[in-house]
């Protein structure tokens, strides 16, 4: 008698669907119907309670995916979103939001305290909790009226945990990729959960995220909780065969090697009934050599883009119809570096096939002067903007006039040098201008000087919400080829996965490896839906010779023959 894998795999969604548990903890590997899992449960809850139930995940790649499957029956939310959304509904004044409020705190404390030391930046005081610290600092944020990412989380707990009231409840609140969070993230769900039902999900295999503090043992520690009641879901339905056996292989021998010592224990299985095709089109992960990486002589990225060209038609059409990119080329900045420009060198190819080339959208981490006038065309004397505006501007008079607003809660405006003040009113009124039409020949040199960016690219810094949707809609009917960090693929699924410089001291980084490389590794390897292509390189950019990663003998039984990626081979490919 065969065995029924659809009615396993049933049996595991029953067994969360049909419990009554109000605390519950799903331990799951990628790929692994999460999304599907949250749908019929939220329509269950729908169904009883007619009533919208919460979805917050940490990982921005997931939510536009989560909001499309979802939002008919959840408010899907990023935490820096729904904190946000939380300071708005429980503070009676407004703040003023601002992501980067402290990258300028920074800057105001080695003004206020010259001698200061800051090793870290300073969200990682408010990760782990450290309210001496985070005292001063909003002690700041108060004087700009303002909150922004990481402080707006903090706010909201600090304020669930002295008005228990305001705690908002819901019929369900789901939390998705637990692993990622820190303690201060944690300590907010854990207020959640006392108004409402909780499901959290996550998966320490995939503990990435270390540089803001979230460790994988928040989650473990949820799975030895008697107050939870834990679940999984093991069937792999993204993966073909031999990346699921190649996960499990690289987790027996870490496990082996004493890494992943706390690991949860969990099952991560093939799913014949939608990847026995795929699995035997693609039963190797392939193994390529490249003789050199230079900057005239980027084989890798000839390579990668002859490989996506060649890419059949109907995995190219899965992509698109499920609106993901067709390939994801990760691994360390060194080695995209180059892959990158050739990309870009060879969009006109890669339009013509049907695909394109698209640049990740990088995270703006300090301040920037167009958010300083953003603010100041909404409030002219907002004390944040004009700060944003002067933190490029490090003489003395500024910085005296900068520690003295501060310390003396004094708007900037009443003691800004008023040459300063009126020179930058004409640049807001002439932004102002260009918003609504079009600046004279003269006006438009003076803001470009001063903003130093070209007239089209400031005009569409200031577009509105539709300006930037149709931009995206731009990318739709496309097969799109992105690369990304280890990091940054979360959340993401792709035909083809190319992982570059799988090479020791790149990737890992250490040997014997740690367990943070170990996540990426299984994170990189999970993207694939049909292929996954493993590059190494024997010589640098700086001519330096290098070894093979020692990822490549775990994965030893799963590999293709080696494939030699040198001037021979390039001069075949053209």
């Amino acid at each position: 008698m065969n065995f029924d894998f659809t009615e396993d795999r049933n049996r595991y969604l029953d067994c969360i669907l049909n419990a009554n548990a109000k605390k519950k903890l799903i331990i799951a590997g990628p790929g692994t119907g999460k999304t599907y899992t949250f749908k019929k449960i939220l329509e269950k809850t729908f169904e009883s309670e007619k009533k919208k139930g919460l979805v917050i995940t940490f990982i921005k790649n997931l939510v536009k995916d989560l909001k499309k499957e979802l939002s008919n029956y959840a408010d899907v939310r990023t935490f820096h979103s729904f904190c946000r959304s939380e300071i708005l509904r429980i503070n009676k004044h407004k703040f003023e939001y601002y992501p980067n409020l402290l990258r300028i705190i920074e800057s105001d404390l080695r003004i206020l305290k010259p001698s200061i030391q800051l090793k870290n930046n300073i969200e990682h005081l408010f990760y782990v909790l450290n309210e001496t610290e985070i005292k001063k600092i909003l002690g700041i944020a108060d004087y700009y009226n303002a909150a922004g990412h990481t402080d707006s989380v903090y706010r909201v707990y600090k304020h669930y945990q002295q008005h228990e009231d305001d705690i908002p409840c819901y019929p369900i609140v789901l939390v998705d990729e637990y692993q990622d969070f820190n303690l201060l993230e944690t300590k907010l769900v854990e207020m959640l959960a006392q108004k409402s039902p909780i499901l959290i999900i996550g998966d320490d295999d995939q503990a990435l995220y270390t540089f803001k503090k979230s460790s994988p043992n928040f989650i473990r520690d949820l799975a030895k909780d008697s107050y939870y009641k834990r679940y999984e879901l093991p069937y792999c339905s993204r993966c073909t065969k031999v990346i699921v056996d190649a996960i499990n292989e690289i987790i027996t021998i870490s496990k082996r090697n004493n890494r992943l010592v706390d690991r949860i224990d969990k099952e991560f299985k093939y799913y014949p009934p939608e990847k026995e095709k795929d699995s035997k089109e693609n039963p190797y992960i392939m193994d390529v050599k490249c003789s050199v990486e230079r900057k005239n002589c980027p084989y890798a990225a000839k390579y990668i883009f002859n490989e996506i060209i060649r890419m059949p038609d109907e995995y190219k059409k899965e992509a698109l119809n499920k609106n993901e990119p067709t390939a994801l080329i990760i691994g360390p900045k060194q080695f995209l570096r180059s892959i990158k420009s050739y990309m870009k060198e060879m969009n006109s190819e890669l339009l013509y096939n049907g695909m394109t080339y698209i640049e990740e959208k990088e995270e703006m981490n300090k301040p920037n002067i167009i958010d300083g006038y953003k603010l100041l065309l909404n409030k002219p004397d907002s004390n944040l903007g004009w700060r944003i505006i002067l933190e490029e501007k490090k003489d003395t008079v500024t910085v005296n006039m900068i520690k003295q607003a501060i310390k003396e809660n004094k708007s900037i405006t009443s003691l800004i040098n008023r040459n300063i003040y009126n020179e930058q009113k004409k640049i807001i009124e002439i932004l102002n201008k260009l918003i609504k039409q079009r600046p004279t020949k003269e006006e438009i040199k003076l803001i470009e000087e001063r903003i130093k960016m070209p007239i089209d690219e400031i005009r569409k810094s200031f577009s509105d919400e539709r300006d930037y949707e149709e931009r995206e809609a731009e990318e739709n009917g496309k097969s799109r080829i992105l690369c990304t960090s280890f990091e940054g693929s979360k959340g993401l699924a792709a035909q083809y996965v190319f992982i570059v410089g799988f090479n020791k001291d790149y990737f890992p980084r250490k040997t014997p490896p740690e367990d943070i490389d170990i996540c990426r590794l299984i994170v990189a390897l999970t993207r694939a839906r049909k292929r996954v292509y493993l590059i190494s390189y024997k010589i640098d950019l700086s001519g330096k010779s290098l070894n093979d990663s020692i990822f490549k003998s775990y994965l030893n039984k799963y590999l293709s023959e080696p494939i030699m990626v040198d001037k021979d081979y390039i001069k075949r490919l053209s």
